[in-house]
């Protein structure tokens, strides 16, 4: 039934958009909006229930994967963040310090069970904050307990209310239905989904008091929690945290400590001041100060300000400055600093690896991992000197840093776009290596590697298998054809380098000269604020590659949406698959996270007949990131010639004039957004005009009015200052 009950309802989701991007009148775009929305209600309550009666039949099987607890709570957290920014709420992601790093489990179904239980709190919270906290219970033979639980201010419930929320399709009481709708059906769900991981799920609440969900699962540990040996580099360094909100403090606080930090706090403006007069009379002053973006009304900006004016920062050193804001609020921020010692800004909720990196990026730039990973490539640079790979791969762009990675390492490398091609090569060449992708048109891996096994010339060949499918029966299906390893996508450096040197005739390691090093290397890391934990690990690409290489990813992909929007609607799911994969790998080499990390989740999405949740989150993270290579290029090429800055005065006017029509639901006029396009191309740094294009352009009505609103506000503060 999962297919006949969503295809339908596809259907009219994606023909409501269609006509909503014709020219209407202003009433019969109100109806057609509200009626969007009631669509998408209606598909929500079709999945729970769906998703009840697979579980229900025994039908649900959970998958043990290998996944990071971080990871999970920050794709949680990034599905719920605009409207949890757009109700003004303050969310806290607390991680204890021992929680293992990467844990085997379902990533899938601890994602359903948290995006419930926050969409629950983001839902019945209008003032306040909610805090996602996780940590150990006990762990036995790598077995580990493990503790989540959703807090926030909001309506809360009853005790006689709360003995029957986990029973299927019971709410608190009626109103809730009248007021929120749902089906009732989100926490029985969740409560058979922690039952199968081996936990249990509880509520604590009062009326009007706000909630308390908590739950355990059970799950196996690969690596225990590293970021205590990683902060060894801040151990001592003094910190002075200002912040007004009390459950975030904390918990940096008590993460601060965890790394042997000295910690100091203040909750205004005021207390800082007084902290700075102490350190100027004993003359030992702050490494390093995190402001909040907001602190009971005052801009972190001013306080810095006031940090700068009236302290003599030239006898007792300057501290360097990083404010803690919102994805919203951090392009505005940026746009207007002007304080030589801010080093950055760390995007809230903060997550326990952003200020770590943040933090050990600016005191130790060469941190140890840095230097050995940079060691390890001088000493392999040449270890397969003269082998030659046949690499076999249809993406191009896969195609040019794979071949840059083995070239780098004195291989000779040959480029088969399919399987048939591959056959062809080895036909006619001799190679030490076959690097086989999996997934590709005319003939896949499996029945190219099948073929050379099975030929004269391929018996001994080693070929190994490079895919993004990683499950157990993908690699017993590789190694039924003759594949001898198995690389994961995106590539990960190191792990390559390893598998290579399992197979391939190793020559003598060379020196370190050529000019290779950590000095002539970037990552597309350092263009966007994405994981750097990887960056290293996965892009070893000098700054001309990675820059044509992006440039390629932002051509080949930019009507991406369109196209798959056209696939989906045709009912052509396999390509729009095909598509979404495509993109994955390529932006997993290119080191764009948030790209990498939505693409996994749509095309699982399309591939198990799902809903598509998460084709607006990965839409909207590739035309970030289509939009920011665009705007790098743009700013690249004229710093060249100049450095102009849009007047903040027509800026400040133009959101002014959009304001009524986004007030009033009406359709913008065709003359004004041509002109908020042309000020959102200029040469101005402030990205969120590019976000409020967004915004209009998918209809997120409330969004848009949301950044006018606060972009107004930044402005006016900024000119009349």
């Amino acid at each position: 039934m999962s297919h006949e009950i969503r295809t339908p309802m596809n259907a009219i989701l994606g023909l409501t958009q269609l006509v909503l991007e014709s020219e209407l009148k202003p009433q019969q775009e109100n109806f057609l909006r509200k009626a969007l929305v009631s669509s998408k209600a209606l598909l929500n309550i079709l999945n729970d229930i769906l998703d009840f009666s697979k579980i229900e039949a025994g039908h649900l099987k959970l998958e043990a994967l290998p996944f990071r607890i971080e990871e999970a709570l920050r794709h949680s957290v990034d599905l719920f963040a605009a409207r949890i920014q757009e109700k003004g709420l303050e969310l806290s992601v607390d991680i204890a310090p021992d929680t293992p790093g990467e844990v085997i489990g379902d990533p899938l179904r601890l994602a359903q069970v948290l995006n419930n239980l926050l969409g629950n709190a983001v839902k019945f919270t209008e003032q306040g904050e909610i805090c996602i906290s996780v940590r150990p219970v006990s762990s036995t033979n790598n077995e580990w307990i493990l503790h989540f639980a959703v807090s926030d201010t909001g309506i809360g419930v009853s005790e006689e209310q709360a003995d029957c929320l986990f029973q299927p399709f019971m709410q608190a009481d009626s109103t809730i239905n009248r007021k929120f709708g749902g089906t009732g059906l989100g926490l029985s769900i969740c409560h058979r989904l922690v039952t199968l991981m081996g936990g249990q799920i509880d509520v604590a609440s009062n009326k009007r008091q706000g909630a308390i969900f908590s739950f355990t699962i059970r799950a196996h540990t690969t690596f225990p929690a590293a970021l205590n040996l990683a902060a060894e580099p801040l151990a001592g360094k003094k910190v002075l945290l200002v912040s007004d909100q009390n459950t975030a403090r904390q918990i940096l606080i008590r993460l601060l400590k965890a790394w042997r930090l000295e910690v100091f706090s203040a909750a205004n403006g005021e207390e800082v001041l007084e902290y700075f007069a102490q350190v100027e009379r004993d003359g030992n002053s702050f490494d390093a100060v995190l402001i909040d973006s907001l602190v009971q009304g005052k801009s972190g900006l001013d306080i810095a300000r006031n940090i700068d004016n009236t302290t003599n920062l030239k006898r007792i050193g300057h501290p360097s400055l990083f404010l803690m804001a919102t994805v919203r609020e951090r392009d505005e921020l940026l746009a207007i600093a002007d304080i030589t010692d801010l080093i950055g800004i760390i995007t809230k909720p903060i997550l326990p690896s952003d200020l770590l990196n943040s933090l050990v990026s600016y005191f130790q730039p060469n941190s140890p991992d840095d230097l050995q990973h940079s060691a390890g490539m001088v000493s392999d640079r040449s270890c397969f000197d003269g082998a030659r790979i046949l690499l076999v791969e249809d993406n191009l762009i896969n195609q040019e840093v794979a071949t840059v990675f083995l070239q780098r390492r004195g291989v000779e490398v040959t480029v088969a776009q399919d399987g048939r091609e591959a056959i062809d090569w080895v036909q006619r060449a001799s190679f030490d290596a076959v690097l086989m992708d999996l997934h590709m048109p005319v003939m896949d891996g499996f029945e190219a590697a099948s073929c050379i096994r099975n030929s004269p010339l391929g018996q001994t060949l080693p070929i190994i298998a490079m895919s993004a499918a990683v499950m157990p029966e993908d690699r017993e299906r590789c190694t039924s054809v003759g594949m001898v390893d198995f690389i994961a996508k995106p590539i990960n450096l190191s792990e390559m380098t390893a598998c290579l040197k399992k197979w391939l005739p190793t020559r003598g390691a060379a020196s370190a000269g050529a000019g290779f090093g950590p000095d002539s290397t970037v990552s597309a890391g350092d263009l966007f604020d994405h994981d750097r934990n990887c960056r290293s690990e996965r892009t070893d690409i000098d700054q001309a590659m990675l820059t044509r290489l992006l440039h390629d990813f932002a051509l080949e992909f930019a009507d991406a949406p369109f196209r798959l929007d056209s696939l989906l609607k045709s009912g052509n799911y396999a390509d729009a698959a095909e598509l979404v994969h495509l993109i994955k790998g390529a932006a997993a080499n290119l080191g764009l996270s948030d790209v990498t990390r939505t693409a996994q989740q749509f095309e699982q999405d399309i591939r198990s007949d799902d809903s598509t949740d998460y084709r607006a989150m990965f839409e909207r993270a590739l035309d970030t990131a289509v939009a920011t290579i665009s705007k790098t290029e743009k700013c690249n090429a004229s710093a060249k010639v100049s450095k102009r800055e849009t007047d903040r005065q027509s800026v400040f006017e133009l959101l002014n004039a959009l304001k009524p029509y986004l007030e009033e639901h009406e359709i913008i006029p065709k003359d004004l957004m041509e002109t908020l396009y042309r000020t959102a191309d200029s040469d101005s740094p402030n990205l969120a005009l590019a976000q409020l294009i967004q915004q209009i352009d998918h209809f997120d009505n409330d969004g848009a009015l949301f950044t006018v609103n606060h972009l107004t506000d930044v402005l006016e503060s900024s000119i009349n200052t």
